[in-house]
């Protein structure tokens, strides 16, 4: 786990089995040990690591349709006032100062005299982190100045932003090292380590962005689109899907406890947690105010009635239009991964070991109610990988691993790309009907899970994108993919919604309750915006300053750089 590089290197110094006269003199310590040492080298790539990890998603639903923040007044993203980077999350400083750390580790480590295969896998780590962190910036900001060296002061640091095209030719240079360089897999202490799974993976990610329209727009000015980019995502995801199922990786079998298990089959890129050693603070912002201690803060975000719709019954089909649907029984035969997804209204939800406990949400009920100072904005809360055993002292100190990339997402990046290649749009059927038969929806009569037969192109990313909406709900993917997609624009002046539920009698429940659908947003005068410069954000203004030959992105202030070249 996360260590200290200085901790590191005097305890490996000071707990050497060298007798005393034999050790370097401490004092004579100095950097160049680092990169002659084995153990202090990885305490070094450790620590990069560390500092690169992606952590569990607490408020990226709030930016779209799929979940209301607690304070209505603070989403910047879904209203249309976010003008930096850092409301997206992403830090222009602090990821060159990580991209910096990185270079200086390969330019040390390929002159090292460390045995050449444990040199390989500390290297392909190493660009495998340049290639992660500069995808964190690229999806932001478009092309960036893609620096592969470590900087000498004497070097000119005013360095341009590079193509996007460029940029992302650059990463997945990194990552094809990173896949030649990096072990299979790592064992004991070193499991969760990026390996070649990670790679794979990653790469089909960033090519399936690549191609995406975010990056590789129709009818746009100044941009021809570029139908190849689906070949070569396709290419990459299809070599990752085929090398994952020959190793052994696949769909996990329990939808609702895959996050329970650690490192299972489905697990590819993840983020391991261990109390007291280093732990997330992610079933606070789930767990409603009864099951949160006192002075541990307020809830983080709620379910919105569009996610809750999304799911469709349990054969598969949608709930629109559909007869066997009615509001008054919307939690009835639905999609079992809704149970395991979302919480309402007189839910079994056993918190903190309680046995039958259940979780109410109507008008009135004190405190996570609706309307209450500290209840749900929505009448939901998310049920998504919230352990049930710890006590509300507890919620701060989690330990459930986070999965930045599961099998799952591989094989709806594979079926994506798929669908946008000529001739192969049964392997997107195929895609979606395993993750479907997982998920425990029923086959029909035709064994397509509820899905259409033969849909065109179009209509299979629909239902690809619903797809993502549902299976993916709460991992971080949704803005994203909105966004990639360039369909932000769907949601301008719409407003989210939530679902009240008033008792027909509070003494006597099991006379039923009144279900109103109610706009979250405009109660609060608001609908969500999304602007078309959202697309790509402007770079702070003090990095142009420092650097003349840094241009601001197109769509802002002065512009002068195109991201779509």
């Amino acid at each position: 786990m996360k260590k200290s590089i200085i901790i590191f290197i005097l305890f490996i110094l000071f707990t050497s089995c060298q007798q005393a006269l034999d050790k370097n003199d401490l004092s004579a310590i100095t950097s160049d040990l680092v990169w002659t040492d084995y153990r202090m080298a990885r305490a070094y790539m450790d620590d990069v690591a560390a500092l690169s990890l992606p952590d569990w998603p607490v408020v990226e639903d709030t930016y779209c349709d799929e979940g209301v923040p607690n304070k209505i007044k603070n989403a910047t993203v879904s209203y249309g006032v976010a003008i930096a980077g850092n409301d997206f999350g992403v830090n222009w400083k602090s990821s060159y100062t990580s991209i910096r750390t990185i270079n200086v580790f390969i330019d040390k480590m390929q002159k090292s005299p460390i045995d050449s295969t444990l040199k390989a896998g500390l290297l392909g780590q190493a660009y495998f982190w340049r290639a992660y962190n500069y995808f964190s910036l690229v999806r932001v900001y478009g092309g960036v100045p893609y620096i592969k060296i470590a900087q000498l002061p004497t070097d000119s640091l005013s360095v341009p932003r590079n193509k996007t095209s460029e940029c992302f030719s650059f990463m997945v240079e990194d990552l094809n090292k990173a896949i030649k360089m990096l072990p299979e897999k790592y064992t004991l202490d070193e499991a969760g380590k990026i390996n070649k799974a990670v790679a794979y993976a990653f790469k089909g990610r960033i090519l399936l962005y690549r191609a995406s329209p975010q990056f590789n727009p129709t009818n746009q000015p100044g941009y021809t689109y570029q139908n190849n980019l689906w070949q070569e995502a396709y290419n990459a995801n299809k070599e990752a899907y085929d090398w994952l199922v020959s190793k052994g990786y696949g769909l996990y079998p329990d939808f609702a406890n895959l996050w329970f298990d650690e490192l299972n089959k489905e697990d590819i890129f993840v983020t391991r947690y261990n109390n007291p050693e280093k732990t997330t603070a992610r079933a606070k912002s789930c767990r409603p105010n009864s099951e949160v201690a006192p002075g541990q803060g307020t809830i983080v975000d709620r379910p919105t009635q569009e996610l809750v719709e999304a799911f469709p019954m349990k054969d598969g089909l949608s709930i629109k239009n559909n007869p066997a649907y009615n509001l008054t029984s919307y939690w009835l035969n639905r999609d079992p991964r809704f149970y395991a997804t979302i919480v309402y209204n007189g839910s079994l939800w056993e918190l903190s070991g309680k046995t039958g406990r259940i979780q109410w949400t109507y008008v009135g009920y004190n405190p996570d109610g609706y309307l209450q100072t500290y209840g749900t904005l929505t009448g939901y809360f998310p049920r998504k990988a919230v352990p049930l055993a710890p006590s509300p002292d507890l919620c701060l100190s989690g330990d459930t691993d986070w999965a930045e990339i599961r099998f799952a997402e591989v094989m709806l990046n594979l079926a994506e790309c798929a669908n946008m290649v000529a001739g192969n749009q049964s392997t997107a059927y195929s895609m979606l009907q395993a993750i479907r038969q997982r998920a425990g929806i029923t086959p029909g009569t035709n064994g397509l899970y509820g899905l259409k037969a033969n849909m065109t192109t179009d209509e299979m990313v629909t239902a690809l994108m619903t797809e993502r909406q549902i299976e993916l709900a709460f991992e971080g993917k949704r803005f994203w993919d909105l966004r990639r997609m360039r369909w932000l624009q769907k949601l301008s002046g719409t407003v989210r919604h939530g679902l009240s539920s008033t008792p027909v009698s509070v003494s006597d429940l099991s006379k039923g309750f009144t279900l109103k659908v109610f706009e979250v947003d405009l109660s609060k005068k608001n609908t969500l915006q999304y602007p078309l410069n959202y697309y790509f954000l402007p770079i702070d203004q003090t990095e142009i300053q420092k650097n003349p030959n840094l241009k601001q992105t197109d769509g802002w202030y002065e512009g002068g750089f195109n991201p779509l070249l």
